[in-house]
């Protein structure tokens, strides 16, 4: 608001779906706590909030049950983009950006990973045939990327998918609904990273620490990136920027977000500390 004040520039208002305050400022506040009326950059937060509300069932299930789980997940993410199951919004129409009926395979896959690690064992083994096909999904994706002849040709092969019916859920490029393009190229980064032991030897350098810091309060890291990537966005929406200055907001932006986690984790060492001490002076006095 602050942009289109000083600025004159709307983009970000309607980029961001800002602009519904000055319409519908009651509905608008009655969604916000709702989860119904989502603003840009923050609209993966009521999808994780939703995942994190059937956290504790999905983790009962998958320790009984991990490939019944899968499946039930499986099964959800197949009827929700094919018949388009959303959730609603309020005061606006449609559905959420970020479904969380859809993209709860992906969490679930997480988590059945995270429990088959407790077990010392991978939930999806480890194996040559899997990286190597992950390796050319990645490759592929790069280059339908950057080569605009493979990307035409790419285009307009899912666009004879349309013509013969084939689902969007298999054939688009859909965010909402997690689609399967989107699925693969998140699967295969993923299990490309964890499968390859160079991956977990460049983690654990003291040159990444400060990364593995934030990932250990990464919700608040991520809050404060995001109003981070509001400022910056602000900025170079009444700014001439380049790439000097945009590599001075990321490395500034990572620099901040790296020195939050740092105080967050030494203050909560430190509180730990002072309930352990506190809590072995009463057993002492009894």
């Amino acid at each position: 608001m602050h942009v289109l004040r000083f600025g004159g520039d709307t983009t970000l208002i309607t980029a961001d779906n800002v602009q519904y305050v000055f319409a519908d400022l009651t509905g608008v506040l009655t969604g916000l706590p709702l989860m119904t009326h989502q603003i840009g950059y923050v609209n993966i937060l009521p999808m994780y909030a939703i995942l994190l509300l059937a956290c504790p069932f999905l983790i009962l299930a998958g320790r009984r049950a991990p490939l019944l789980t899968l499946a039930g997940s499986v099964a959800l993410w197949v009827v929700s983009g094919l018949l388009s199951l959303d959730m609603p919004n309020f005061p606006t129409p449609g559905g959420w950006f970020l479904n969380p009926l859809s993209w709860q395979l992906l969490f679930v896959l997480g988590l059945l990973t995270g429990l088959g690690l407790r077990q010392g064992k991978r939930f999806v083994p480890r194996r040559a045939d899997l990286i190597v096909l992950s390796a050319l999904i990645l490759a592929g994706s790069l280059i339908w990327l950057k080569v605009p002849a493979v990307a035409n040709h790419g285009n307009a092969f899912l666009g004879k998918l349309s013509t013969l019916g084939v689902p969007s859920l298999i054939r688009d490029f859909d965010k909402t609904y997690l689609s399967v393009p989107r699925l693969a190229h998140a699967l295969a980064l993923i299990y490309l990273l964890t499968a390859l032991p160079v991956v977990r030897t460049i983690s654990e350098s003291r040159w990444t620490a400060p990364f593995a810091q934030m990932g250990r309060i990464a919700l608040p890291v991520f809050a404060l990136g995001t109003i981070l990537s509001f400022a910056v966005r602000s900025f170079k929406a009444v700014t001439d920027a380049g790439l000097p200055l945009d590599s001075l907001y990321i490395g500034g932006g990572i620099l901040c977000m790296w020195s939050f986690a740092w105080v967050l984790e030494k203050s909560r060492a430190v509180t730990r500390a002072a309930g352990s001490a506190a809590a072995l002076s009463q057993t002492v006095r009894q």
